[in-house]
């Protein structure tokens, strides 16, 4: 048992009761040497499932749980992959761009 992670069964706003009726394998943690808040596998010995970007425990931890589950990571990957494209398409338009405005420099130093 490691000593520094203290289960969290009942708090103010019943977040551990939320992420359990997500996942009945859900386990919210405290982390006392990080100082976050962790959500566990009660299922497994290393059960670490992700840490929560949040100072203090609320709402936000259960949307955060929602938008990582793997049950939503062909979305994610799909989100992932479109701001890929983008991007790549912003720089190709960049290097274009570049690219003319090099081409209308030669032209003008040669006089054409």
């Amino acid at each position: 048992m490691k000593k520094h992670l203290i289960t969290i069964e009942h708090d103010l706003y019943h977040i551990a009761d939320e992420l359990a009726r997500i996942d009945c394998r859900y386990r919210l943690k405290y982390n006392t040497q990080t100082g976050k808040y962790q959500l566990h596998n009660k299922k497994r010995a290393d059960s670490l499932l992700l840490v929560y970007p949040y100072d203090k425990l609320d709402y936000r931890a259960v949307v955060h749980t929602y938008k990582t589950r793997w049950d939503r990571a062909k979305d994610i990957l799909a989100k992932l992959d479109a701001n890929e494209k983008k991007i790549n398409r912003q720089a190709l338009a960049r290097a274009r761009e570049q690219i003319a405005e090099n081409l209308e420099g030669a032209a003008f130093k040669e006089g054409v």
